[in-house]
């Protein structure tokens, strides 16, 4: 039987799924710089799989390293 689907997970899943698509990022990058398999970073993105423990700092940091310009950096033009 599958876990249930918290939504406090599913919004921070989201959360990031949100951050990596802004910054331009493919999500087997991230999962390739964290050293998983990129079907783990898609359960937890969708909430289909609880985050591990500090799981969400790593991959912003993850993020953050691959982002051209940084999260949010973007282009630099406004």
């Amino acid at each position: 039987m599958d876990a249930p689907i918290h939504a406090h997970e599913c919004r921070s899943g989201m959360r990031l799924k949100l951050l990596r698509v802004r910054a331009g990022v493919r999500q087997y990058r991230v999962a390739q710089e964290l050293g998983i398999p990129p079907s783990v970073l898609c359960d937890w993105e969708a909430g289909r799989r609880p985050l591990a423990t500090g799981a969400a700092a790593r991959i912003e940091a993850a993020i953050e390293r691959l982002a051209p310009g940084g999260i949010g950096g973007g282009n630099g033009t406004a």
